[in-house]
């Protein structure tokens, strides 16, 4: 292991290439022998075109390379107590150690020993449950292909068991948040994938890597919730019923502000009997009406900018309601930049679409009960 890996003997290459219990067991024992580091590195040349290690079992794309500079969002939840190099090293060790769990026989305990010496390899640095979170998800949960049914229940037996560990009576580990810690070794964390893909056109080459990014950030949202304590982000996930009791953010202060927000610049003004509407152009009254309320049927409008009898003029904020809690999906370009404009809201509209993304990826997240055309018409509408 120390140099360039040996084609095998023709006899034992056979073997290996044709029985997949044998390159299993070979390539345990060359973990056992060297350690996940140098399993990767085997991993990593099985993927040159040369044939060398055609038969290795482990597909060298699910582990890290023996490189370690990983484009990975994740590696910014390892300590920074350690020096830069040391950080992605650390972090490359952990991934290891998921990767192979996820494609062997691995059990939970034997997972734990790999974490515990990555930890030990690098000065006692702690590898925190969403450090590690985020190691299983970049390495193994972005794609199950190659994953064994076992692999990953041992993975997911050591989080839950360490969520429960490091719960607390502020932040529990929940039956829902175990019923999302589950969706999150499930295939359909995102559910009807398929029908959202058909929403996009056809000629968008980049869908394919659209739909990738926000599987990743959906995937990041469920590793920061499980530590976050609770929340609005915490309750669309794990109990959505919970979540329309709390305000969100880039909401409306409510649905009659959108639709407000939505119409421009009207003046505003109630008929006699105090039903609103609105003049527009230059907000002042040209031509008479009759209320459209049902039941009503007092005059509205005017003549010359001159209101008729019993028609006031009021102020728009007189109309609208107080905030509501929950999701209001009321939205457009004027409505957005009437948020941004808000002088109670810190945010530009860069950050408020930004945000609104991390919003609506938690929402399809929730979604996995739900049936395809409602989950399509909620994200996509």
């Amino acid at each position: 292991l120390d140099g360039e890996p040996q084609k095998p003997p023709p006899v034992l290459e056979k073997l290996l290439l044709s029985n997949r219990s044998a390159a299993l067991c070979v390539a345990k024992a060359l973990r056992c022998h060297a350690g996940d580091q140098d399993l990767c590195r085997l991993a990593s040349f099985s993927r040159k075109s040369d044939g060398l290690l055609s038969w290795f079992p482990v597909d060298g794309a699910r582990l890290p390379s023996s490189g370690t500079d990983l484009p990975d969002p994740f590696i910014n939840f390892a300590p920074r107590s350690l020096k830069e190099d040391d950080v992605k090293k650390f972090y490359a060790a952990l991934c290891c150690a998921a990767g192979v769990c996820a494609v062997s026989q691995a059990k939970s305990q034997e997972f734990d020993e790999a974490v515990r010496k990555a930890c030990k390899d690098f000065k006692n640095c702690t590898a925190d449950t969403t450090l590690v979170s985020g190691c299983i998800v970049s390495r193994v949960l972005l794609d199950q292909s190659v994953a064994s049914q076992s692999g990953l229940t041992a993975l997911r037996e050591w989080l839950s068991s360490r969520f429960i560990k490091e719960s607390s009576s502020r932040s529990p580990f929940s039956t829902s948040k175990r019923m999302l810690l589950s969706r999150m070794f499930s295939p359909d964390l995102l559910p009807h994938t398929d029908d959202i893909a058909k929403q996009i056109p056809s000629q968008d080459a980049g869908k394919g890597l659209l739909l990738k990014i926000v599987e990743q950030l959906a995937y990041h949202i469920c590793v920061i919730s499980f530590g976050s304590g609770s929340g609005w982000l915490e309750a669309v996930l794990t109990n959505p019923s919970e979540a329309q009791q709390l305000y969100w953010p880039t909401m409306p202060e409510s649905e009659e502000t959108a639709v407000l927000g939505a119409m421009g610049y009207v003046g505003w003004y109630t008929c006699p009997n105090g039903h609103p509407y609105s003049v527009g152009e230059c907000t002042r009254p040209m031509q008479q009406g009759i209320c459209p309320v049902e039941g009503c049927g007092a005059p509205i409008g005017g003549q010359d900018h001159q209101n008729v009898r019993g028609v006031r003029e009021v102020r728009q904020e007189t109309i609208m309601t107080k905030s509501k809690p929950g999701y209001i999906s009321a939205t457009s370009d004027l409505i957005d930049q009437t948020i941004v404009n808000s002088s109670t809201r810190a945010l530009n509209m860069r950050g408020l679409k930004a945000l609104r993304l991390v919003v609506h990826t938690a929402l399809w997240a929730s979604l996995s009960s739900e049936g395809g055309p409602v989950a399509v018409q909620v994200i996509v509408g």
